[in-house]
């Protein structure tokens, strides 16, 4: 019994080592936590070979590979699974789109659209060029549209470094204050575009918890199932 009590308390001790929720080392790893706990288990089988499996044991090992499946994103959409390939859209793509729409738009649309896609592509390397392009077509804008564009980029220079519910509250209080306001609608967009981003890293936030309490959950039942083929097998 003293032999199959260390024996467990050593798996028990290996699987929180293992499976210590981290993530693989390298993007080229596909191992999972449900891998590892799959290794760890047919260590355990091997060393308990020739017990029947229980009611018990035959729960918790679909209840494992159910969990592993989650984790791998085939049940619940964790994360996609291993061999998944995809890639973002090129910036190039995007703003060749961008130039090709300028040509058929007025001045005031150039400029509104030159903002936008700064506003969605905050990290693009053509921000030099697309902030040359919106320079030059907001010089040839009427005295109202200048006006315009002036007190809505004074808000957005001074919006530098905000939050997102700092910039939500601002954009939101200048389309009520402004409504006729040549860029007004511009506001208004910002406001819906960064209320999505702020709902999307709240899903990540809750996704990322959602993952952590799956990986716990195979840790927890790859223990009690090590309990039950452990002394199961000294019966």
């Amino acid at each position: 019994m003293k032999g199959n009590v260390a024996q467990f308390l050593g798996f028990t001790l290996l699987a929180f080592l293992l499976l210590g929720f981290v993530q693989p080392a390298s993007a080229t790893e596909t191992e999972t936590t449900g891998d590892v706990a799959a290794k760890i288990l047919n260590t355990v089988d091997r060393m308990n070979s020739g017990t029947p499996d229980s009611e018990l044991e035959r729960h918790l090992r679909g209840k494992l590979e159910s969990l592993s499946e989650m984790e791998q994103g085939a049940s619940g959409g964790f994360e996609p699974p291993p061999d998944d390939t995809s890639t973002p859209p090129a910036d190039d793509a995007q703003f060749n789109a961008l130039k090709e729409l300028m040509v058929k738009m007025t001045p005031l649309e150039r400029v509104k659209a030159g903002i936008w896609f700064l506003v969605i592509q905050p990290k693009t390397p053509r921000r030099d060029e697309v902030t040359r392009m919106i320079d030059q077509n907001a010089g040839t804008l009427t005295g109202p549209e200048s006006a315009d564009y002036k007190d809505y980029m004074s808000v957005r220079k001074s919006l530098s470094g905000s939050s997102y519910s700092n910039r939500i509250e601002r954009w939101q209080d200048y389309a009520k204050q402004k409504p006729s306001s040549a860029f007004a609608d511009v506001a208004k967009r910002e406001v819906q575009h960064l209320q999505s981003v702020v709902k999307e890293k709240s899903d990540e936030r809750k996704s990322g918890f959602s993952k952590f309490m799956v990986k716990l959950g195979i840790v927890l039942v790859l223990v009690v199932l090590a309990v039950v083929v452990i002394f199961g097998a000294a019966k």
